[in-house]
């Protein structure tokens, strides 16, 4: 099945009504960009927290920051950083 964002919307949806406080959103070549899918999928729900993989070899600190920052502002406290 393609994980469309109208999916991933869906098992999201489904996992904050059936209790879940989290969800792990990967990071790989494989996978799209872990950030932006967490940021799309953070307004389909109001409580779920998003896990945010990520290489800081790949992405510069600092621009990790900011884009952990933008996240947390118009989503505060449902981002934690997975460091891969």
């Amino acid at each position: 099945r393609d994980a469309s964002i109208d999916y991933l919307a869906s098992i999201v949806r489904a996992a904050e009504t059936f209790g879940f406080t989290g969800a792990l959103i990967p990071t790989g070549a494989w996978c799209e960009d872990a950030f932006i899918t967490a940021a799309l999928l953070a307004r389909e729900t109001t409580t779920l927290g998003f896990l945010v993989a990520f290489r800081p070899g790949l992405v510069s600190p600092t621009l990790s920051a900011q884009m952990a920052a933008t996240f947390a502002r118009h989503a505060p406290g449902r981002i934690l950083l997975n460091v891969v």
